[in-house]
């Protein structure tokens, strides 16, 4: 094997290593939108695991598929948000686990880029832990949630709205809001088991 370069005629590059004046080995391809693609490549053909970086700034890293992103993996918005899961044509579905940069956290089913399935995430701004059914990317049929003065719902939602909005249904200590919280965050596993928040 060999360390080389070699540019195609439609103007992409790959840099990396050859051997039998194939791609074969760590390497670099350069697509010509600025595509990045970076992993083993082998018998001229791409990675089967890589990192692809977009020129918009999203970085994807996992398993690929003919040079584009495969079914599994993470990812990196420029937003800042970040996703480790299971993917279709670059959308998020199946189980995953997305987070942002304002604290906010969702893990649980997906379904073309929406939740939808079981999940559990935490609202920052509301200061707020659910767990239960979403549908369409939104809080849908029965699930449970506690807010930050220990108050608990379980009960059903529509289109996030909670149906039964006069009462809450019991409440805890808050000290164990924040730490079933700090749990789910920090990924911490069993949070339900350690941190038993409803009866």
């Amino acid at each position: 094997m060999h360390q080389g370069k070699f540019e195609m005629t439609d103007g992409s590059v790959y840099e990396g290593l050859f051997k039998n004046n194939k791609f074969h080995g760590i390497g670099k391809f350069t697509t010509t939108r600025e595509t990045i693609i970076e992993g083993y490549f082998e018998n001229g053909k791409g990675p089967q695991k890589g990192t692809i970086r977009y020129p918009n700034g999203l970085v994807f890293e996992g398993l690929l598929e003919d040079n584009e992103i495969g079914p599994k993996g993470k990812m990196k918005y420029p937003s800042g948000e970040k996703y480790d899961g299971f993917l279709d044509n670059g959308m998020r579905h199946g189980f995953g686990i997305l987070t942002d940069t304002k604290g906010n956290k969702y893990e649980g089913r997906w379904n073309t880029d929406r939740k939808d399935g079981q999940g559990k995430e935490y609202v920052s701004k509301d200061n707020e832990y659910y767990e239960g059914n979403f549908n369409l990317g939104k809080r849908d049929g029965f699930g449970r949630c506690v807010n930050n003065y220990g108050e608990v719902y379980s009960g059903i939602w529509r289109a996030s709205e909670r149906i039964d909005t006069a009462r809450f249904h019991e409440k805890v200590p808050v000290a164990r809001f924040y730490k079933l919280v700090e749990y789910f965050l920090k990924d911490k596993k069993g949070a339900q088991v350690e941190v038993k928040i409803y009866k």
